[in-house]
């Protein structure tokens, strides 16, 4: 690798982390569409696979994070870990951001 290509790369890598960290860290509202984007792509590595195969965020507002569930029986078990959910997700996003989480059959909701 040449001289020249190395400071691209760098540079690049810099802008990435740079961008990265005021989505991160922002309240503008481009923050929360990616925080969401985010959770919803790595639910499974966020909560576990065991809760991300019968679940899935559908929606986000004001610290409320809505969860569709495959069925009633295992909506009433996640009612039971809800708050160690809700530690998993304010420790991947780095600030606690979901308030309450509210699950629901519907997963257009």
């Amino acid at each position: 690798m040449d001289d020249h290509s190395y400071k691209t790369n760098k540079r690049f890598n810099s802008a990435s982390e740079v961008l990265h960290s005021l989505l991160q860290n922002s309240k503008a509202p481009l923050s929360q569409g990616f925080k969401r984007w985010r959770l919803w792509r790595y639910w499974p590595e966020v909560v576990g696979e065991s809760i991300a195969k019968n679940s899935k965020p559908v929606g986000y507002a004001k610290g409320t994070l809505y969860v569709w569930v495959d069925h009633p029986v295992r909506m009433q078990e996640m009612v039971f870990i809800v708050k160690a959910i809700r530690d998993k997700i304010n420790t991947y996003i780095g600030h606690r951001w979901v308030n309450s989480i509210k699950f629901t059959l519907d997963e257009k909701s």
